[in-house]
């Protein structure tokens, strides 16, 4: 018998960002015993073109904060969960998949309903069989094409191929410890996020799992309750922290591990982008395994995308 792993820590007090102060590392939420090995991310002010400042963030090869890159969009400050409420009744209260769980590292369990009843339970902080709500990877282009006109294309090189999701939780909801294939930078549009990253080198202690998830590698490791006897190379491993608010723009390098916790319910997207070259060299590996998963010969009971 191992010893047991610490509750997570309590949440922050309300974090709304006025602009006066900035971030710090008291408004995380981690492992207490990984606080003395946290060091924020570095960060800049937006000046000139977003896309600018994402290209140098990309060309050092680690992640980066540009604070109010994005402070400019319409989606910003818009698309909140009562935005998401008061769209019943109309063309764009669409059915979702809500996810129940940590689907990177637990069982996969799903709901569908409309936005509105999503955010109205959200706002009432009623949640389904007990479990909390979470919309995740939402395809903006396919599904909220009215929140796609919100967002311009400033954020990547014009000759990257973009792909662009829409998430929506209460304060609490997790997305586990994973990476991804592609360039990704994530913009809060409501409320607060914190996202702790580590290298690719860090693959062997965040301890892979066989779960899939096109382009991407899940993590059983959380640093939020370490378990000492099975990640216990984690609790001496340096980590990046990065505390986003309205506007914020994280961008991440490809194959960087990170895991998304909400501070502050509200919502966000992501952007993944693909330059050409990338799509040669991943894309065919990625469309094979994707089109085996859809016909249920490759992994189709351990996955994230069907419960």
């Amino acid at each position: 018998m191992g010893s047991a792993s610490p509750s997570p820590p309590p949440l922050p007090p309300n974090l709304l960002w006025t602009g006066t102060h900035a971030p710090s590392i008291s408004h995380t939420v981690i492992d207490e015993r990984l606080r003395a090995r946290m060091q924020l991310c570095p960060e800049e002010g937006l000046e000139g073109e977003l896309r600018n400042h994402v290209a140098r963030a990309l060309g050092a090869g680690a992640p980066r904060v540009i604070r109010g890159g994005a402070k400019h969009w319409p989606a910003v400050g818009r698309w909140t969960i009562p935005f998401l409420a008061a769209l019943r009744g109309t063309p764009a209260d669409v059915s979702v998949d809500v996810a129940l769980s940590n689907e990177e590292c637990r069982t996969t369990m799903k709901v569908v309903m409309l936005l509105s009843e999503f955010a109205e339970r959200v706002a009432a902080r009623t949640p389904a069989d007990g479990k909390q709500l979470y919309v995740k990877q939402v395809n903006v282009a396919y599904t909220l094409p009215d929140l796609q006109r919100d967002i311009p294309c400033d954020v990547f090189p014009e000759l990257a191929a973009l792909t662009t999701y829409f998430w929506a939780g209460p304060s609490g909801s997790v997305t586990g410890f994973h990476n991804d294939d592609e360039d990704n930078a994530l913009v809060v549009l409501d409320g607060a996020k914190q996202v702790i990253m580590l290298p690719p080198s860090a693959a062997p202690i965040l301890d892979v799992n066989a779960k899939y998830d096109s382009g991407t590698l899940c993590c059983d490791a959380d640093p939020l309750c370490v378990d000492a006897e099975r990640h216990a190379e984690l609790l001496g491993q340096s980590v990046t922290v990065a505390v986003l608010y309205p506007g914020d723009v994280l961008v991440l390098p490809k194959d960087w591990f990170h895991h998304v916790y909400t501070l502050q319910t509200g919502t966000s997207v992501n952007i993944f982008a693909a330059l050409p070259w990338d799509l040669l060299m991943r894309g065919p590996k990625r469309w094979l395994l994707q089109a085996l998963h859809a016909i249920g010969l490759f992994k189709r009971g351990n996955c994230v995308c069907h419960a």
